[in-house]
């Protein structure tokens, strides 16, 4: 076969992509070319549709898409612009003779965009808007025209016309002039003179100086024709005005997007939520002012909400619907009451269904249940139902079994008292009638037991509908509606109208302008309404604001300051639809007129205090710590105002917030306390900062045995984290000291008011999760610190602890990310129970074993790791096998078990199956060991739950696949999978069996990623090559001071992979391996012999093949096979 090749000698590898490059840009503009032309045939065809179709596949093609957009005042020079430039202005004349004039405007516009010096487009531009009658625009594109060329007499002739009929009179008679100069008989020109100095005789005087103007008169031959000029533009005129009278009629009213479904607060805001987005629309922007058409609300055919949340009575329900119903819409209750102690009738209300024990921890009441299937429940009924005290209990040292069991038995007592306190504190204060009690100031009233649902809502809602029948448009709709709920704001919310609320806020707070605070031009009823409808959406959005920030306070490190919210809020973080962008605006103005009672009237203190408590949490939230305090000491000077002789201290609620809710003379002080704590605080971070970690120490211990307040969840949303900060500072600072055994004193004292503390707040989640830490890198550092520590420590640390282990498991089953969903506890007990070990032998256990859960398989009768076999159905083990498996090995079966059933078992980077590895490679060491195919199984599943491997197989082995996050192989962690899953002995050359599987195949390979660059090759992999293709005459040695190193995994790693390609006829992939073997075991003989077989195999098969070849391979081949 001939072979053809390029006749220029100067031919390179590097000129190739250049040349395929523009033979590509070659082809492209050819391609569009062609596409112009064709549609150019198209057009002169009178062909316009196809015309068309071509134009806009010219504008799709690839060419003109790529071309770059021009530089200002640059020439079309890119074949794609000159294209793209034509088929606009082909477009629009196409558009222009259908009469489309929008169109035609549009393509004009996009090929002036391109090239704005073309005055024949400009007039084109003008021409269209005079069809159209757009004369303002004519005039502007006109004018444009003669920028481009002030002698184009198209131009200036038509502008003469526009600006007659638009009436510009003067700049009229500017443009006649300059076209009498050069055409002194400009007919047209001269008609509209005569015309303007006809109906405006003033001008004729003013303009006196524009000589060209009075040089030519008309002649009585051409009244006629000049007659017809002047009826031209004054038709003109006429169609305009046509167009301005039909843009002032009223529009026709808009109908909503959205059906109401219920006549509930919140889907009627959803309406006018999704209208808002509707008529804001980039694709299709409309007016906010035309009228909505609410007669489809008011005739809507529903089925109304009458669920009662929070306990409300119907009969209440009832009462307020006929109160309402004479009403346009429901009045606020005054917001500042007296605070009054419960009745006597508080323990006569009826209690709540008894639960099921539950750990005493508060967490059942942060992390309400969220709505789960049938099935869900019923699955994990039997997880339920386990008491983790008692199944820790047995596997203890017998000194800390008496505590727990001690703690088991106090702990119910204090259940049974925190459930019947909880339910007597979620009743309202009932009065001796049995309604709620009527608090009053200054002689108005205020209820805010009462809750927005059932009929009293739908009434509500239909009232409004029907009032605004009527309204100015949709923004108009969404105030009325602000203003409507900000009147309701003493009572009880659903808890979607929240949202909802700030929703509707956040849309119509962009068009609304603050009344000024100095000058009183507005309604004082519109700027009180308005006042109290931006103070509850500021109340709100800081609800949010600070319950996102309690949650996140999981960052919270030592190296962290407590202030870190300096840098402002983010708009981005209240929520979906909901925008906190004139927060700041809006604390401002309140504050500007929080003390105005002719604005509030004797609604002033209440607004005052409500705002000041704002104002003070905004600047938390900013980290303003010290403006924050004068704010909250204004509300406490403003709280201890005497409205009477014999008032009880003021208190007002935020019932619609869920944190700082609860406006009284003890919290704000509370608040102040824990802001100069904070400052205390800052100076002790700095100290941390600057390295003088003993300061810190010294600063710290005093306050760790002081008594802390519990922390309630109300609480928490301008709660500063200083006191997780100062535990945190203070182990941390330990550690650095290794001051080991004091960092472990500290740690149980911290854990234990940790544990105390636990909430919602993700700050005290995270400061277990730290304490932890530190009691492990105790442990870890100093191995015999256990035994040095005291009984009664140990024994707190150990119930904190299985404490800890409850409210997690707890809180899985309630939340979907629960914030304790940590290993490390269970490690910890492990550990403690570890050292015991150590210390004496454990003693037998009293307790019968029917206390002990078995421990099987929910879903399937097949044992799994922490299972039973069918000989033995004790959890924690007979007699028998006591001596054999110890309680520590015994422990980790049952905590992989449960941490396994929660997909947690590889958490915190797996440090609970890594130790659990540790523990059972150091048993399965010892010989003559029995229950060893017990352990094994163990292991296996630890090294599927850490790594995946072994899968093939899994539940014939009795594994079973825990669902958990597997953490990577890493190099530190190779070595025990590898000398685990090796062969026992490493298989030769020439032999059949002891190869490794296709599995340990895959997970060698998952290894070789992980091997260091510096273990990879002891010699270089080149050299190697080299010698084997007779290059290099050198035979690979070992350097001197690599002879006597050990490298226990890559010296077998390279050679099993090898030997297992080999033995599998992938002939390729072994030379690769033996290669890397050689290069860290040259003198391993099996690789040598392997390679001269596979090198010997291909140098036959191709001298087999009897295809002409050169000898140049096949000696390259026959080399490498003899070496």
């Amino acid at each position: 076969m001939i072979r053809l090749s390029a006749l220029n000698d100067d031919s390179s590898d590097e000129s190739e992509p250049e040349r395929t490059q523009e033979s590509i840009k070659q082809a492209q503009e050819a391609e569009a070319l062609e596409l112009y032309n064709k549609a150019l045939g198209y057009q002169h065809s009178e062909d316009y549709i196809k015309a068309e179709e071509t134009y806009n596949l010219l504008l799709s093609s690839d060419l003109v898409k790529e071309a770059p957009a021009p530089e200002e005042d640059e020439e079309l020079k890119h074949p794609g612009q000159v294209l793209k430039y034509s088929a606009y202005k082909n477009l629009a004349v196409l558009a222009e003779n259908k009469g489309e004039y929008e169109k035609a405007t549009d393509a004009y516009l996009e090929a002036v965009l391109l090239d704005d010096s073309d005055v024949t487009v400009w007039y084109h531009i003008g021409k269209v808007f005079m069809k159209s009658f757009n004369l303002s625009l004519a005039r502007q594109a006109f004018e444009e025209g003669l920028r481009c060329n002030s002698k184009h007499w198209p131009c200036l002739n038509e502008l003469c016309t526009v600006l007659y009929a638009i009436g510009d009179y003067a700049t009229c008679l500017v443009m006649i002039a300059n076209a009498l100069e050069r055409d002194e008989n400009y007919l047209k020109g001269l008609a509209l003179r005569d015309k303007i100095f006809k109906e405006e005789a003033y001008l004729k005087r003013d303009y006196k100086h524009l000589r060209a103007l009075f040089v030519s008169f008309i002649g009585e031959e051409d009244a006629v024709e000049a007659s017809k000029y002047v009826q031209e533009a004054l038709k003109l005129r006429e169609e305009r005005l046509k167009l301005i009278e039909a843009d002032k009629a009223d529009p026709l009213p808009i109908d909503p997007v959205k059906p109401l479904t219920s006549y509930t607060w919140a889907s009627l805001g959803e309406c006018f939520v999704v209208l808002y987005d509707h008529l804001t629309s980039p694709d299709n922007p409309q007016s906010l002012g035309r009228t909505v058409n609410l007669e489809d609300y008011y005739k809507a055919i529903v089925t109304p909400d009458i669920s009662m949340p929070h306990k409300a009575s119907l009969a209440k329900a009832a009462a307020t619907a006929d109160n309402l119903a004479g009403s346009s819409f429901s009045t606020e209750g005054f917001g500042v009451y007296k605070s009054t102690g419960s009745s006597d009738n508080d323990e006569k209300i009826k209690k709540a269904t008894k639960r099921k024990k539950q750990p005493t921890n508060g967490l059942e009441n942060d992390f309400p249940p969220k709505r789960r299937s049938a099935r869900v429940r019923t699955s994990k009924k039997k997880e339920e139902d386990i008491n983790y005290k008692d199944l820790i209990q047995p596997f203890m040292p017998f000194p800390l079994r008496s505590i727990i069991l001690a703690e088991d038995e106090s702990s119910q007592d204090s259940l049974n008292d925190s459930q019947s306190n909880f339910q007597k504190g979620s009743q309202p204060v009932m009065s001796q009638d049995g309604k709620a009690p009527d608090k009053s100031t200054f002689g108005q009233s205020s209820e805010y037991g009462n809750v927005i649902s059932g009929e009293a809502e739908t009434l509500d809602v239909l009232t409004f509908v029907k009032d605004y029948m009527t309204n100015g448009g949709i923004i108009d709709l969404m105030i009325k509606f602000g203003v409507r709920l900000a009147a309701q704001r003493n009572k009880k919310w659903p808890s979607a109208l929240a949202d909802v609320f700030l929703k509707v806020y956040s849309r119509l707070r962009k068009h609304v302008i603050l009344p000024s605070e100095f000058v009183r031009d507005q309604d004082e009823t519109y700027t009180a309404e308005l006042a109290k409808l931006i103070l509850v959406a500021t109340e709100l959005t800081l609800d949010k604001l600070l319950t996102a920030k309690s949650k996140s306070s999981s960052s919270l490190s030592p190296a962290s300051s407590p202030r870190g919210g300096a840098t402002g809020v983010s708009p981005m973080n209240v929520g979906p639809g909901i925008s906190n962008k004139f927060l700041a605006t809006d604390v401002e103005y309140l504050h500007c007129i929080a003390l105005d009672r002719s604005i509030h009237g004797d609604n002033w203190l209440e607004m005052a205090i409500r705002v000041n408590w704002a104002k003070a949490r905004y600047l938390m939230l900013q980290g303003q710590m010290e403006i924050a305090m004068l704010y909250l000491d204004r509300c406490t000077k403003l709280l201890a105002v005497e409205v009477s002789p014999l008032a009880e201290p003021i208190t007002v609620k935020l019932v619609n917030c869920k944190i700082d809710n609860n406006i009284t003379l003890e919290n704000v002080h509370k608040k102040l306390e824990s802001l100069q704590r904070c400052q205390s605080l800052e100076e002790v971070h700095r100290l941390y900062e600057l390295g003088q970690y003993e300061d810190v120490v010294q600063l710290l211990i005093p306050t760790l045995h002081q008594p802390q307040p519990k922390t309630k969840a109300s609480e928490l949303g301008m709660s500063i984290p200083e006191r997780p900060a100062q535990l945190l500072l203070l182990q941390d600072s330990l550690i650095k000291l290794k001051d080991y055994k004091k960092c472990l004193e500290c740690t149980e004292v911290a854990l234990n008011e940790a544990v105390s503390q636990m909430s919602p707040c993700e700050a005290w989640s995270t400061t277990l999760l730290r304490l932890f830490q530190c009691v492990n890198t105790c442990i870890d550092e100093s191995k015999s610190i256990l035994e040095g520590f005291s009984q009664v420590k140990l024994q707190s640390l150990t119930l904190n602890i299985i404490k800890v282990i409850e409210a997690s498991i707890y809180s899985s089953d309630v939340s979907m990310e629960p914030p304790l969903a940590s290993a490390f506890p269970w490690v910890l007990l492990c550990k403690i129970i570890k050292s015991k070990e150590n210390d004496e032998e454990m003693e037998v256990d009293p307790t019968p074993k029917h206390n002990t859960p078995v421990l099987t398989s929910v879903d399937s009768p097949v044992p799994i790791v922490g299972g039973i076999s069918d000989n033995n159905t004790d959890a924690v083990g007979s007699t028998n096998d006591a001596p054999a498996v110890s309680n520590t090995l015994r422990f980790l079966r049952t905590a992989h078990d449960h941490l396994g059933r929660r997909g947690w078992c590889c958490n915190n980077d797996g440090i609970f199956l890594l130790l659990c590895v540790d523990l059972l490679r150091e048993q399965l060491s010892k010989p003559n060991f029995s229950s060893r195919d017990d352990l094994v199984r163990d292991l296996e599943q630890c090294f599927l739950c850490l790594y995946g491997h072994p899968s093939k197989k899994a539940k014939l082995r009795g594994l079973q696949e825990h669902n958990s996050c597997q953490i990577p192989l890493t190099w530190r962690n190779s070595a025990v999978v590898f000398n685990y899953f090796k062969p026992p002995e490493l298989p030769t050359f020439d032999s059949k069996t002891n190869t490794i599987s296709t599995e340990v195949q895959n997970l060698m390979r998952r290894i070789t990623l992980v091997v260091p660059q510096h273990e990879l090759e002891a010699i270089s992999f080149d050299n190697v090559q080299a010698f084997m293709e007779g290059v290099n005459d050198d035979v690979p040695k070992l350097p001197e001071n690599l002879a006597t190193v050990k490298r226990p995994v890559v010296s077998e790693l390279f050679y099993l992979l090898a030997d297992f390609y080999f033995k599998n006829k992938e002939f390729s992939k072994a030379l690769k391996f033996y290669t890397h073997d050689i290069c860290v075991q040259p003198n391993r003989s099996d690789s040598w012999a392997a390679m001269a077989l596979i090198r010997k195999s291909r140098l036959e098969s191709k001298l087999n093949a009897c295809e002409p070849k050169s000898e140049g391979p096949i000696q390259k081949h026959a080399v490498a096979a003899l070496r």
